[in-house]
This record gives C-alpha cells, sequence and structure tokens, in this order.
C-alpha cells in the first residue's frame, strides 16, 4: 500500500540506497487512513517538545496503553526502536523538505496525548508528542492535511515509478 507506512517506506529506501529503484502502488492516496486522519503523528523523543521524553518512561507508558496485561519482550523492542528512530526520521525527512512543527489545541498549549497523565501516571510527557508537517512557503506556515504530508514524503522519496489507482491481487516471482 501507499498509505503513510508505505510512503515511508519508500522514502527509507531511497535514503538507504539513493540508487534504488522505487515503485509505489497504490489503490488511492485519498482512500488511505492517513489522508482522513488530518496528519497527525504520535511521535516520542521529538526535539519539539521542548521537554525530555526519556525512553524507559516512555516505553512503560507506551506498554501500558497496548498491553495492559504486560507487553511481549518483541513488542518492548519495537517500542525503544519506534523512541530511538523517531528524531531520525523527522530530522531526514526535514532535509528532504517536509518541516514539522506541534499540533497545539485551543489554549495555545502543546496537544495532549489521549490518556494524558491523569489516567496514566508514569506519562513523563503528557504533552508534546503530537507533530504535524506543515508547509512554509505559505506566510504563516501553513498545516498539511494528511493527504498533502503523504503526498509530499512521496515526492521526497522520488519514486521511479507510481502507479496509483491499481490494486495488486498477485505477486508473481521471477528469477
Amino acid at each position: 500500500g501507499a498509505g503513510l507506512a508505505g510512503v515511508m517506506a519508500a522514502f527509507a529506501a531511497r535514503q538507504a540506497d539513493p540508487e534504488a529503484s522505487i515503485a509505489i502502488l497504490a489503490a488511492s492516496l485519498e482512500e488511505a487512513t492517513t489522508a482522513y486522519s488530518g496528519g497527525w503523528l504520535w511521535l516520542p523523543n521529538n526535539e519539539l517538545a521542548g521537554a525530555p521524553d526519556p525512553k524507559d518512561q516512555f516505553v512503560e507508558y507506551a506498554a501500558s496503553i497496548a498491553y495492559p496485561d504486560g507487553a511481549p519482550d518483541w513488542a518492548l523492542e519495537a517500542l525503544e526502536a519506534f523512541w530511538e528512530s523517531s528524531p531520525t526520521a523527522m530530522e531526514a525527512l526535514g532535509a528532504a523538505g517536509v518541516q514539522w512543527g506541534l499540533q497545539y489545541d485551543m489554549t495555545g498549549s502543546p496537544f495532549p496525548d489521549y490518556y494524558g497523565s491523569t489516567t496514566r501516571p508514569g506519562n513523563a510527557l503528557p504533552r508534546g508528542r503530537i507533530v504535524r508537517a506543515f508547509d512554509e512557503t505559505f506566510p504563516p506556515p501553513t498545516y498539511l492535511s494528511g493527504l498533502e504530508m503523504m503526498r509530499k514524503i512521496r515526492n521526497a522519496s522520488k519514486p521511479d515509478l507510481v502507479l496509483e489507482g491499481y490494486i495488486a491481487n498477485d505477486v508473481v516471482e521471477t528469477e
């Protein structure tokens, strides 16, 4: 697919190997979940938060939400990798022209985590993980919708081929 995960995979492949052949197959970017979401991303350990987001506390907090009865080791490792790679991903996308800003609530404070700090007291950063891509070419900077963000990341991946409006229904292996 070519929702946010798909376009990020294409971007990561291009970053890993600038000579790689990148093809993106999408039924429709407009129908991807991220297009409907408004483009808000929940990214731990980001420098925009303006406060520390300790890895151990984040992993414990996120695991308690996803696995209330206890997380398996592989899930804890995945949450650690998520915490470790978020700043790198934001920096690489920033270098490719995708700029980031915090999402703010109506009071002007960084948007809170859905579980905040009252229902999950171990949350060391109850505000500051919700970020959005923006376009700084329009004064003032304008936040991008989920669809606009995916298009910007897809374009930053410099795909060799984009087939939109197609659905893969079989995989054929060749030698």
